[in-house]
C-alpha cells in the first residue's frame, strides 16, 4: 500500500524531472532558428518528456532505501539539476573538461545546501558558491567563444553565395578531369567557366570534420569536430555567422542526420532545414541516452537530392538578396542505389583495383551504381543552375562547389570511407565560379580549410578572424602543406601533401574493420609511414619511405609541427625548414 510519505516522495521527484525536461526542452528550441510553432507537439518531444518524468518515479524506490535524509535529498536534486542546466545552458554540448566539472561540483552544492534549506529551515552559506560554480561554466564558454566581426552592411560587391556539398563524391569519377562516362555534366560545365582546384583535399575523410573546416576555415584540431555526429561547438565562428552579420540571407538545407541542426549547424541561419529527425532533435545533456534508444528505431537518416534542392528552391523564390545558401546532398553515399533511370544507366564489367580482394562482380555494381548516385545528383543541381540562369543571379552568385571526402570502391581491399588517408579517400572536388572568377584550373596542393577565406575574398568582404586556410584566388599561389588525419572507427593516423610529395603514418589500425573484403590483398599500408611520389605513382603503390628518407623527415615536421597551416599566420621554424629542404623555400 502507497503510504503518503512515498506518494509526497514520488510527487517531489517527477516535479524535479519535469522542471530538468522543460530545461532540457528550452534549450534545444533555441537551436532551432527560427523555432518552429509546433516544436512541443512533436512526438520526439512528448517522448522525451515522459522518459523524464519515468526516470524521477523510478528513482523513487532508490530514495526510499537510503536513510540518511541529506543523501535522500541530493540524490532526489543533483541528477536532474544538472541535466536540466546542461541542456538549458549548454545546448550545443561542450561540457568536456572543467565545464562539465565545474557544472557537476556546483550542482551537488545546491542539492546539499537545497536540503540544508528544507531540513532545517535556515539558509545555507554553500548556496552561494553552488551558484557561482553553475554559472561559471557557462562564462567560461562564452570567453573561449570567438565572435564574428560586424561586417559593414554596406560593404561593396555584396554578391550571393551558393555553397553545395556532396556527400562522398571523389573526383575522379566526374567528366571535368577526364572520367569517360558521363556522370557530370552539369559539375563539368561550371568547372568550364570557373576556376577549378584539382588537387584538392579534405581535412578528414569522413562528413562533420570535413563540413566543420569548410565552415570556420580552420583544421579539425581547433574547432573540435573529429568524428561523425560530434557537435560543431562554440568554439570557432563561421562563414554563416559572418555573412549574417553583413546582412545576408542565410538558409541551410542537410539531407543527413549528423549535421543537424541540433548538432549546432544551424548556428547563423535564419531559415534550416534538416528534416526534424528525431535523433537529431536532443543530441545533448540528459536526452543521450533517450538518443540512443531512438537509434534503435526505424527513422529517416538522410533524404534525396530532388528533395533537398526543391526545398532550396522553394526558400530562394521568397528571399531578398544578398543570399547565402548551403545545399548539402547525401547522394552519392551508399548504398549505391540511385532511382529509376539512373540505376541503369550505368552497366558492364569494370577492371578490379590492383591489391583488392573483393570480386570483379562487386566492384562492378558499386561503381555502376555510385557513378549512377553521381549523375542523378548532378541532375538535380541542374535544377538549381538553371533557377540562378533564368533569373539573372547568376550574374551576382558566387557558386562554390565541394565534396566533403572520396570513397575506396575497392582499392586496397576496402569499401567506404572515414579510415584511411590515400587519395579515393581525402580527395575532393572544390570547384568556384561567378563573378570576376576567371575560367582556371589549379594544380596546387589545397585544403577545404581554404574554403572559408577564398569565398570571403571572392565576395569582397574583410577577413573574419584567423583561421588556417589562405584565399586561393590568386595567379601564382604557392605550394604549401595541405594536412589531413583520420579518427574513427579503431584508426588514427597524419598525413600531409606538400608538392608532388605525399606522407601518411597511422599509430593505430582496425584491419577487422567491416569494409575491408573477407579475402583481403596485401595490407601491409595498415602501419608504419607511407611515403609516395603521387605526380607518378597515382595509385599509391610504391611506398618510398625507406628509400628517401630526407623527405620522410622534412615532411615530418610539417606533420607534427601541430601550427596553423594558413598564409595569415607566420612560417614557424620547422615548417620553414621543411619547406626549405624540399625546395618550396629560397
Amino acid at each position: 500500500m502507497i503510504t503518503h510519505r512515498t506518494f509526497g516522495w514520488w510527487c517531489a521527484s517527477a516535479g524535479c524531472w519535469c522542471v530538468a525536461c522543460v530545461a532540457e526542452l528550452a534549450g534545444q528550441w533555441r537551436l532551432l532558428t527560427p523555432p518552429p510553432l509546433p516544436y512541443f507537439g512533436q512526438p520526439a518531444v512528448s517522448l522525451v518528456m515522459a522518459a523524464y518524468l519515468c526516470c524521477g518515479l523510478a528513482l523513487v524506490p532508490v530514495i526510499l532505501a537510503i536513510r540518511a535524509g541529506i543523501v535522500r535529498w541530493v540524490l532526489l536534486l543533483a541528477p536532474p539539476v544538472f541535466l536540466g542546466a546542461a541542456g538549458l545552458l549548454f545546448p550545443e554540448g561542450g561540457l568536456t573538461g572543467p565545464r562539465g566539472a565545474l557544472l557537476a561540483s556546483g550542482v551537488l552544492l545546491a542539492a546539499a545546501a537545497a536540503a540544508g534549506v528544507l531540513r532545517r529551515r535556515t539558509p545555507s552559506p554553500l548556496l552561494g558558491l553552488s551558484v557561482f560554480l553553475v554559472v561559471a561554466p557557462l562564462a567560461l564558454s562564452l570567453r573561449e567563444r570567438p565572435t564574428a566581426p560586424q561586417i559593414p552592411a554596406d560593404a561593396p560587391l555584396r554578391r550571393n553565395l551558393v555553397l553545395v556539398t556532396l556527400d562522398t563524391l571523389r573526383p575522379d569519377h566526374l567528366g571535368l578531369v577526364g572520367y569517360p562516362r558521363a556522370t557530370s555534366p552539369g559539375l563539368d560545365s561550371l568547372a568550364a567557366t570557373g576556376t577549378l582546384f584539382t588537387t584538392a583535399y579534405a581535412p578528414a575523410p569522413s562528413t562533420s570534420p570535413s563540413h566543420a573546416s569548410i565552415l570556420t576555415g580552420v583544421y579539425p584540431s581547433a574547432h573540435g569536430v573529429r568524428r561523425n555526429g560530434w557537435p560543431l561547438g562554440a568554439q570557432a565562428a563561421t562563414l554563416t555567422e559572418a555573412l549574417a552579420s553583413a546582412g545576408y540571407r542565410t538558409g541551410g538545407v542537410v539531407s543527413v542526420a549528423h549535421l543537424a541542426g541540433g548538432f549546432g549547424w544551424s548556428r547563423g541561419f535564419s531559415w534550416f532545414h534538416d528534416r526534424g529527425r528525431l535523433d537529431g532533435l536532443f543530441p545533448y545533456s540528459g536526452a543521450r541516452i533517450i538518443r540512443m534508444i531512438l537509434r534503435i528505431m526505424p527513422m529517416e537518416f538522410s533524404c534525396r537530392a530532388e528533395v533537398s534542392v526543391s526545398r532550396a528552391l522553394a526558400w530562394l523564390q521568397r528571399i531578398d538578396e544578398p543570399f547565402f545558401l548551403w545545399i548539402h546532398l547525401w547522394d552519392p553515399h551508399d548504398p549505391y542505389a540511385p532511382p529509376p533511370p539512373y540505376d541503369t544507366m550505368f552497366t558492364g564489367q569494370i577492371p578490379v583495383p590492383e591489391g583488392s580482394g573483393y570480386e570483379a562482380s562487386q566492384v562492378s555494381t558499386w561503381v555502376n551504381g555510385y557513378d549512377g548516385e553521381i549523375r542523378y545528383a548532378d541532375d538535380q543541381l541542374g535544377r538549381l543552375w538553371r533557377f540562378l540562369r533564368d533569373r539573372g543571379l547568376d550574374s551576382r552568385t558566387v557558386v562554390v562547389a565541394l565534396s566533403d571526402h572520396g570513397e575506396s570502391l575497392g582499392e586496397r581491399s576496402y569499401q567506404g570511407h572515414s579510415i584511411l588517408l590515400y587519395d579515393e579517400q581525402v580527395r575532393v572536388l572544390f570547384i568556384m565560379a561567378g563573378p570576376n572568377i576567371e575560367p582556371a584550373r589549379i594544380s596546387v596542393p589545397v585544403s577545404l580549410v581554404d574554403v572559408m577565406p577564398t569565398v570571403l575574398a571572392a565576395l569582397g568582404l574583410p577577413p573574419a578572424w584567423p583561421v588556417d586556410g589562405r584565399p586561393l584566388l590568386s595567379p601564382d599561389l604557392p605550394a604549401f602543406p595541405v594536412r589531413f588525419d583520420v579518427d574513427m572507427w579503431g584508426f588514427h593516423g597524419r598525413g600531409v601533401r606538400l608538392g608532388e610529395w605525399k606522407l601518411a603514418a597511422y599509430d593505430r589500425v582496425n584491419p577487422a574493420h567491416r569494409g575491408f573484403a573477407m579475402r583481403p590483398g596485401p595490407l601491409e599500408f595498415l602501419s608504419g609511414t607511407e611515403l609516395y611520389d603521387v605526380d607518378v605513382d597515382t595509385a599509391e603503390i610504391a611506398n618510398l619511405a625507406t628509400s628517401a628518407p630526407d623527405q620522410v623527415a622534412a615532411l615530418a615536421e610539417l606533420l607534427g609541427s601541430g601550427e596553423r597551416g594558413g598564409a595569415s599566420v607566420p612560417l614557424t621554424p620547422a615548417i620553414e625548414r621543411a619547406l626549405r629542404s624540399l625546395g618550396y623555400v629560397e
